[in-house]
């Protein structure tokens, strides 16, 4: 099984440090830092997820996908933890929807709902063994990540803003 995969629209240690992620724009990039790791950090107790899970800028060789299409973000298995990857300079109203659809991605390999292989991907038990012949909006894991992404960003939205430790360090 290879955990490597670029799934449309991350390591513990790293989460809660104060280490920058250029790149990704903003008015006030250490705020904008804190509200990413935030989205990461209660969204991954929401879903009860243990992996680490970090952010990054995302890379030139990932910013287009399986069908020529331009992406907002993308989610893989990179040594110890996943890390999602974020365009630069996506408007922070986009921000809670998309990581909240990656880490959707994340619990479905965590709870081995999602499993990817070289040519072929098993979802829900089922094997797809051409995935890129699937319209992405058809793609099971993808409407299913849409779904429940949806509620999701709606929840992390609240609790981020009502969090003691976000409100903490934004005075």
């Amino acid at each position: 099984m290879i955990r490597q995969t670029l799934v449309l629209i991350t390591m513990s240690a790293l989460l809660n440090s104060k280490v920058a992620s250029p790149g990704l724009g903003g008015a006030d990039t250490e705020t904008r830092h804190k509200y990413i790791t935030d989205l990461i950090r209660v969204g991954r107790g929401e879903l009860e997820i243990d992996a680490p899970v970090v952010y990054r800028p995302m890379p030139e060789k990932y910013r287009v996908d399986f069908d020529g299409e331009q992406l907002d973000a993308c989610v893989m298995w990179k040594g110890n933890g996943y890390v999602i990857y974020l365009k630069k300079n996506l408007q922070d109203y986009k921000l809670a929807k998309i990581i909240a659809h990656e880490l959707i991605h994340v619990w479905q390999y965590e709870t081995g709902k999602m499993v990817i292989c070289d040519h072929h991907v098993e979802f829900d038990g089922r094997v797809y063994k051409r995935p890129k012949q699937i319209d992405y909006e058809l793609r099971p894991w993808e409407r299913e990540a849409f779904a429940k992404s949806f509620q999701l960003s709606r929840k992390l939205k609240i609790l981020v803003s009502e969090d003691p430790k976000h409100e903490k360090e934004k005075r």
